[in-house]
């Protein structure tokens, strides 16, 4: 996704650049010619000066969409091409005295850039203020970022999500310490195992309205099974993982 954006900024800034530079030697060859090498070289510098402006921008404005990209997303390329310079972007990164808690997290993931770990601290600091959530901070330390409806899950065991016809085995997920994650308005769930579609309807004789299908997880990787209430458009998503049920 990120490099789809990259290439549609970098496509859109050339155009409005070739367009620029066109426009600015049109006029002026319009209102004074372009005969005197003067006004050549005033176009051009005007045009240098516009094709500076237009590489700011989407740099800008990549950063804006992507933290990683834009200006800063050249450290990525030096993991291989400048690899010390990483490393001190990193240790500076993880030497800032507003987040020491994070050091390591910086360190192990070589996270160069602060936006993401003043995200992490928000995050942080407000299930520190949850009463009912704070037991979860910790997870934020350690790289994982559960939102607040999956801390809210994982704390009631009777909690379900799926409608009646999957619940069957939605509650065979939990009571295996399988994690779930709920999903799209809480409708479905994603399990992070390798469901075994046509074993779990029969073991726990699912009505007719639940089918199996294919889900996409990975483009590069092979589809996993998946099923869906038809009647009630619930659905619970597999994953790559353990097969569950176990044969």
């Amino acid at each position: 996704m990120r490099r789809a954006a990259e290439a549609v900024l970098a496509a859109c800034a050339a155009l409005v650049a070739m367009a620029g530079l066109g426009l600015i030697f049109y006029i002026a060859d319009k209102k004074f010619g372009l005969k005197s090498p003067w006004v050549t070289a005033a176009a051009a510098v005007i045009g240098a000066g516009f094709i500076l402006l237009i590489v700011a921008i989407t740099a800008r404005l990549g950063g804006l969409l992507y933290p990683s990209m834009g200006l800063p997303h050249s450290f990525l390329a030096s993991r291989r091409s400048n690899p010390a310079r990483l490393r001190r972007a990193v240790e500076k990164l993880a030497s800032d005295p507003r987040w020491p808690h994070f050091a390591p997290l910086i360190r192990r993931w070589n996270i160069f850039n602060a936006h993401h770990v003043e995200q992490w601290d928000r995050r942080y600091r407000e299930l520190l203020a949850d009463p009912r959530r704070r037991h979860r901070a910790a997870d934020i330390l350690e790289g994982r970022f559960p939102s607040n409806d999956q801390i809210d899950y994982d704390d009631d065991e009777t909690m379900l999500v799926t409608c009646e016809h999957l619940q069957p085995v939605e509650r065979a997920l939990k009571s295996s310490s399988i994690s779930c994650v709920p999903v799209r308005d809480k409708k479905n769930l994603a399990a992070f195992v390798d469901l075994d579609a046509r074993l779990l309807i029969a073991r726990y004789r699912l009505p007719d309205c639940v089918v199996r299908y294919e889900e996409e997880v990975d483009p590069r990787g092979p589809t996993v099974d998946a099923l869906c209430c038809t009647l009630c458009n619930s659905r619970i998503l597999g994953s790559y993982g353990p097969r569950f049920p176990a044969a």
